[in-house]
């Protein structure tokens, strides 16, 4: 299995991944973060940065994903970009039909992947990679408010950016 790059890849990036997390959570990771004295203003993009990096090279690297769902919202995408009814079951071709505010993200990323010449799997995925980054500064900016504890904040910032 580990000489295989489509799983070696994987179980790497989740065991590094896991092993960050776990090191953020100790009082050793708090040490490291708390002795690198980021200044305040760059703390959120400093957790952006590893939010985005821990969701966006998996996007990149491993491809299209669970083969059926990306047929299947591509599938929906293609129908419901040509104003269709997504609910035909001759035109979806009996997969399953999401509930509609997804199934237009689905035409959306339809027609970016198009325009940006991106593979439809990483349109899929974009936004839900960019909105997780953005809850990893907001956990930050609310443990801020909460405990006013600057390296505290940032440690669980860090924590939900490698989860």
């Amino acid at each position: 299995m580990w000489d295989n790059p489509q799983w070696s890849f994987p179980l790497l990036w989740l065991l590094g991944i896991a092993g960050c997390f776990l090191l953020t959570l100790s009082p050793a990771g708090s040490r490291f973060f708390a002795a690198r004295g980021i200044p305040r203003k760059w703390q959120p993009v400093v957790i952006l940065a590893i939010a985005l990096a821990v969701r966006l090279i998996p996007a990149l690297v491993l491809g299209r994903g669970f083969e059926y769902d990306i047929n299947a919202f591509l599938r929906i995408g293609y129908v419901l970009f040509h104003r269709q009814d997504v609910y035909d079951p001759a035109l979806t071709h009996g997969w399953n039909v999401y509930p509609p505010f997804i199934s237009y993200w689905f035409a959306a990323a339809y027609l970016l992947a198009a325009k940006l010449q991106i593979p439809f799997s990483l349109g899929v995925k974009l936004p839900f990679v960019i909105l997780d980054s953005g809850i990893a500064v907001l956990v930050l900016t609310l443990a801020r408010a909460i405990s006013r504890d600057e390296k505290r904040a940032f440690v669980l910032g860090a924590a939900y950016a490698f989860n």
